[in-house]
């Protein structure tokens, strides 16, 4: 992606997570909406609009309300910035943060799992430990 579009992109996002921020009248759009990346196309006639929903339940419905009210939302942004030709939104669902959730996840268990492990292959007493040594010895 050019500087220009990188710029374009920024200003796009912070726009709109502003007038996110302010909230939508259509009881479709509930949580919490963050806007994660903004994907133009060579032409600018096209935003891609990546959006993360928190709680997970109410991303399908989100997205159907932020998909009705494209169009208003890019009317309000057109008068908020001054762009030679205002982008069509395109609100997709970005599951990046939630996979990277999943991921952290099963770290922890993973750690927690060796931990506990190694904890119960440790010695606890002297004789524990003389037995122990022993063990590995043979």
């Amino acid at each position: 992606m050019s500087v220009h579009a990188q710029q374009v992109a920024s200003v796009l996002r912070r726009a709109i997570q502003a007038r996110l921020v302010k909230g939508l009248h259509d009881p479709r759009v509930r949580g919490m909406i963050s806007v994660t990346e903004i994907r133009l196309t060579d032409d600018y006639s096209e935003a891609r609009v990546y959006v993360s929903v928190l709680p997970h339940e109410h991303e399908r419905m989100t997205l159907k309300g932020l998909h009705s009210a494209a169009g208003h939302l890019r009317r309000e942004i057109a008068s908020e910035v001054s762009f030679r030709r205002m982008p069509r939104l395109i609100f997709k669902l970005d599951s990046s943060l939630q996979k990277q959730a999943e991921v952290n996840a099963a770290i922890r268990r993973a750690v927690g799992d060796d931990l506990s492990h190694e904890e119960s292959n440790e010695p606890t007493t002297a004789d524990d430990a003389e037995q122990f040594r022993e063990g590995e010895s043979t």
